[in-house]
């Protein structure tokens, strides 16, 4: 089963796309995408509840491998990605130091 089963699509045929060439380019009247999350925003207070690894930011990390190796599966990646306030590998640096939350399903239910 998709992951995607139980979300709603939306469409795009609101007033401010009709003179955009996001259509004409495409050659259709509307483009239906599933909508953005909506993610909590966390205290400090959370933040700083919960144990975390310091991991230090190398050539050729991304979020999902840094998933894969501390909580077994890739698809947490996005966690690691909000936690550091870091949407993309192309928000951090080289030797920036992020921080890897250990209690996967308190850091879920902080941010969800």
């Amino acid at each position: 089963m998709s992951r995607y089963s139980k979300t709603p699509v939306v469409s795009n045929e609101e007033d401010q796309y009709k003179d955009s060439e996001i259509f004409e380019n495409r050659g259709v009247r509307k483009i239906s995408h599933y909508p953005t999350p909506r993610l909590k925003q966390f205290t400090k207070e959370e933040y700083q509840s919960l144990k975390f690894v310091t991991h230090v930011w190398r050539s050729g990390d991304r979020f999902w491998r840094l998933s894969s190796k501390y909580y077994g599966q890739s698809k947490y990646w996005w966690v690691i990605a909000r936690w550091n306030f870091a949407p993309t590998e192309s928000h951090l640096e080289i030797g920036q130091e992020i921080r890897i939350p250990l209690d996967l399903q308190k850091v879920i239910g902080l941010i969800k």
